[in-house]
Order: structure tokens, then sequence, then C-alpha cells
């Protein structure tokens, strides 16, 4: 939603996980763009794929936060639904969680 992957859209089977961070070597993806409080390995994003939505796993010093603000716990699964947003370390660097048929309806609903 903002930062480097703002237009990116990436596709996760049930059970897929994604590691996100700065360090290529510890990350799936990497951020570089607005990445000074983005962890080398900040946090882990996995699709349930059960229609139950995401868990996300903060790894990180700085922090991953859900759209209202609240940080979530550091190296605890926290399991949030499909359709939520997240950001690492402040708001340059904004995720949208969802399956492909919550964005569509998001659009919908935006026009």
């Amino acid at each position: 939603m903002t930062g480097m992957y703002r237009y990116a859209t990436i596709s996760m089977a049930s059970g897929d996980a994604l590691i996100i961070g700065r360090d290529a070597v510890l990350a799936h993806l990497v951020i570089d763009e607005g990445a000074e409080l983005i962890s080398r390995r900040h946090c882990e994003v996995k699709f349930l794929g059960d229609g139950t939505g995401w868990s996300v796993t903060d790894f990180s010093s700085n922090g991953t936060f859900l759209a209202d603000g609240r940080r979530l716990k550091l190296n605890k699964p926290t399991k949030v639904p499909s359709g939520s947003e997240i950001y690492l370390g402040n708001e340059n660097n904004r995720f949208l969680l969802a399956a492909f048929s919550d964005v569509t309806e998001r659009l919908k609903t935006s026009e």
C-alpha cells in the first residue's frame, strides 16, 4: 500500500510463509527503500488459506503494527483477518494482507 512494493501483488498459497526484511540472505521480500526502521529479518507473514486470514510474527527491533497502531508481540504469531493492513517500523512500508476476493470487494466499495 505504501513503500517500494506499493503496487506489487504477491501471490501466496495456503500455508506459504514470507519473511520480510532488508537482508537478502534472511528475507524473501527485501526492502531497501525507506528501510531505516526495517530489521534485517523484520517479520513473517503466513497465509492460512482456510478462510481465517493470516498469521504475522514480528522479529524486529522497531515493531510490526496493525493499521490502528497496535504493535504485534515480539516473536509471537498473531492471527489477523483477511483485509488487515500492517506496517513495518513506520507507515512508510504498509501492506494489505488479503485474499483476492477481499481486494476485489474493497475496490468495489471505494468507487
